[in-house]
């Protein structure tokens, strides 16, 4: 059965605040600091949320929006808006990922062809 929204947005929100946590420990902070950083009026929730909007493209971007701040050395002519459309709608599936490589040149059909193999597909661009 698939997650509510509720509780993925619960587990979302417990995961983040655990990796925030470890970070701050590690750093050498500790749980009163984070919980000054963090309280009502704080300036820390907004520096947060603008360096994830600094890092994370907006997904509203464009294909080349997403693609140009990777600096890739080379992309497929068919990597286009009409093959790759921008969906914001999408939802991300709750689901395991894995990076495919095969240490050899491949076409795009034998690859899907041994993803399938393994109960895989190939990723949208807003998974990625």
């Amino acid at each position: 059965m698939k997650k509510s929204v509720m509780v993925s947005g619960m587990n979302f929100g417990t995961e983040f605040l655990n990796s925030l946590y470890k970070e701050v420990i590690r750093l050498g902070g500790n749980e009163e600091g984070i919980f000054m950083a963090l309280k009502t009026g704080s300036k820390v929730i907004p520096e947060i949320a603008k360096l994830i909007v600094g890092i994370v493209p907006k997904i509203s971007q464009s294909l080349s929006g997403f693609i140009s701040p990777l600096k890739l050395n080379w992309v497929n002519d068919s990597i286009t808006e009409t093959n790759f459309p921008v969906q914001p709608e999408d939802n991300i599936p709750e689901k395991e990922y894995k990076v495919f490589h095969f240490g050899r040149s491949i076409s795009s059909k034998d690859v899907i062809k041994e993803m399938e193999k393994e109960n895989y597909r190939p990723a949208t661009l807003r998974e990625l």
